[in-house]
């Protein structure tokens, strides 16, 4: 006998296949969507992380050397000998307004007074970051997209022997509409500038020293890198970043597009394109010290870098062999704080503390002291004699 059996058949249908795919490709755009906005946010974070370092180097070289370095040449690669190191900025071939020789120069829209009495309006040269002088990595002078980081000086401040923190010739807008604000007083006066281009890569050299994208158009960030006669201030600008979509041929009101056909284009600081995605950060004018220190090679540096540097301070004295050297008196108003004094020849010393403390220090009876040495007052018979209590016998607390 043979029997035979029904199965039922199991399957999807068209359709239900059809939705599935559908499904699928939601989660997985979805997916590729947050993973890609997580790969752009690493990537400012990043970025925005060797900012701060590059500005962080910048002023410890300063610290140890009374000037800032002066920028590295931009057209250059890793090939050649003098990549990543500072430039000649004591070579003013190089005109205001013009990029030649991997750098480009302008001029400050200030006047500021130098060393002879007369007026100039500073140079200020732009580049690569010279990662070698900073003791850098190569990776931290480019930005997260491919780019150099850009860096500006004053010109007058890579030289100790010029260096004046009230001579930055540098001027910082905001993006403020309809027209952008100064953000350093004196306007005119930051000392240096550093930005990344950001991923537009506008103005941004690789690393073969080759111009990614030129320097064109009216947007926000291109106030930094817009070099040419006839724009030749050092102005750069610094505000949030904008998502206005890039714009290299025009201007317009709010982001789109260019300027109708046969229209004059705005002027510049209204009606610009927004887009700025940069990342910037700028020194500002320092106060004038009080207080000048010398390194061992005679020149000054700020007082404010006293610390880990071993620097000498001289006040009203040529001289910078001591720690500290005052020529003439030195008048103190509250406690006067040393644990070692010592004679002028740095040796005879003794410490602070032998002077008083509980038991102190005393002459025989009939002896006045004349001095202090070897841990001990020296005393001895006075071959004049003075009132009582008119003369130094010992210490005591």
């Amino acid at each position: 006998m043979t029997f035979s059996r029904h199965r039922s058949q199991a399957g999807y249908t068209l359709a239900e296949m059809a939705i599935a795919i559908i499904v699928i490709g939601i989660f997985i755009a979805g997916t590729m969507s947050a993973y890609h906005m997580y790969r752009i946010e690493q990537k400012n974070e990043k970025t925005e992380f060797k900012r701060l370092r590059i500005d962080f180097a910048l002023n410890d070289f300063k610290k140890r050397h009374g000037r800032y370095p002066c920028p590295a040449r931009y057209d250059i690669g890793r090939d050649n000998p003098n990549y990543g190191y500072e430039g000649n900025c004591a070579d003013t071939s190089v005109a205001a307004g013009v990029c030649s020789d991997g750098i480009c120069v302008e001029r400050s829209i200030r006047e500021v007074q130098i060393g002879d009495g007369s007026y100039i309006r500073p140079r200020v040269r732009r580049g690569a970051v010279p990662f070698r002088v900073l003791n850098l990595a190569e990776r931290d002078s480019y930005d997260e997209y491919g780019g150099r980081f850009s860096y500006a000086v004053t010109e007058l401040l890579t030289d100790w022997q010029t260096f004046d923190v009230k001579d930055g010739g540098i001027n910082v807008v905001d993006g403020q509409d309809p027209s952008e604000e100064n953000m350093v007083d004196p306007a005119g006066s930051a000392l240096y500038f550093v930005f990344s281009h950001g991923s537009d890569h506008v103005g941004a050299y690789n690393e073969a020293g080759s111009l990614i994208l030129p320097c064109t158009g009216l947007m926000f960030d291109n106030q930094s890198c817009n070099t040419s006669p006839a724009d030749d201030e050092a102005i750069y600008r610094y505000t949030e970043p904008s998502e206005v979509a890039i714009d290299l041929g025009g201007s317009s009101s709010e982001g789109g597009g260019g300027e109708d056909e046969g229209e004059e284009p705005p002027p510049t600081g209204v009606n610009l394109n927004k887009h700025y995605d940069d990342y910037s950060v700028y020194k500002g004018a320092d106060v004038a010290p009080l207080w000048k220190m010398s390194d061992e090679s005679g020149h000054e540096l700020d007082a404010h870098d006293i610390g880990p540097v071993d620097q000498n301070i001289s006040i009203a004295n040529g001289g910078v062999s001591e720690k500290l050297n005052v020529g003439g008196d030195m008048a103190v108003t509250d406690n006067y704080l040393t644990t070692k004094i010592c004679d002028l020849n740095g040796g005879d010393c003794f410490e602070s503390s032998d002077i008083g403390g509980p038991e102190g220090m005393g002459c025989p009876a009939g002896q006045v002291a004349y001095g202090i040495g070897e841990r001990h007052l020296r005393c001895r018979i006075p071959a004049f004699k003075c009132p009582s209590g008119q003369y130094l016998s010992g210490f005591v607390n």
